[in-house]
């Protein structure tokens, strides 16, 4: 059983998404500096739903390590069982879905 860490995937959008928040700091702090106003800096409704969802996977937690050690602890005792009955009827329950059989 492979785990991997997705959040590291994550980094390369949290590294634009830091990029762009700090344009957007100095071309306000600029306009500002130049116009003696202030001025608001408003994203549209799919920017700000982008980063709510960041913020939530960034929020969430990596895997379920309560699970995880379980699972591993049965392995290292050698006590975990799988009901491959109940895997095949969960593969084509799902494969039906996908193809609305």
């Amino acid at each position: 059983m492979e785990i991997k860490n997705y959040i590291n995937e994550f980094s390369p959008l949290r590294a634009s998404l830091e990029k762009m928040e700090l344009q957007q700091r100095k071309a306000a702090q600029a306009k500002t500096n130049n116009s003696g106003s202030s001025d608001k800096v408003s994203l549209s409704s799919e920017g700000r739903l982008r980063t709510e969802a960041f913020q939530a996977a960034m929020s969430a937690p990596e895997v379920r390590e309560a699970k995880v050690e379980a699972i591993r602890k049965k392995i290292a005792d050698g006590t975990y069982t799988v009901d491959t009955k109940k895997i095949a009827e969960r593969l084509l329950t799902e494969e039906a879905e996908l193809f609305k059989i």
